[in-house]
């Protein structure tokens, strides 16, 4: 008698993004979010900043009342139209 090879049928739908890590959990994504987030706000000057990160240094114990703080007040009134800066 011959052998069946026993082949896996070809899984249906979308692929993995992390083979063999598995689905992150809640927790995980919210991490790896503000990761993101803080890599961003370090990363790119204040005039780049969008609403978000704005948000989140000023929501942020971290960078409560440095000049992060200030630059994040000034960016979120040029974004929203509340504020024109003059020096």
């Amino acid at each position: 008698m011959e052998k069946i090879s026993e082949k896996k049928p070809k899984q249906r739908g979308r692929p993995e993004t992390r083979p063999g890590l598995g689905a992150m959990t809640a927790a995980e994504r919210k991490r790896e979010q503000r990761t993101r987030q803080a890599e961003a706000i370090h990363e790119r000057d204040s005039h780049e900043w969008a609403e978000a990160e704005c948000l989140a240094v000023l929501t942020g114990a971290r960078w409560r009342g440095g000049a992060i703080d200030r630059a994040a007040w000034i960016q979120l009134g040029r974004l929203r139209g509340f504020v024109t800066v003059t020096k």
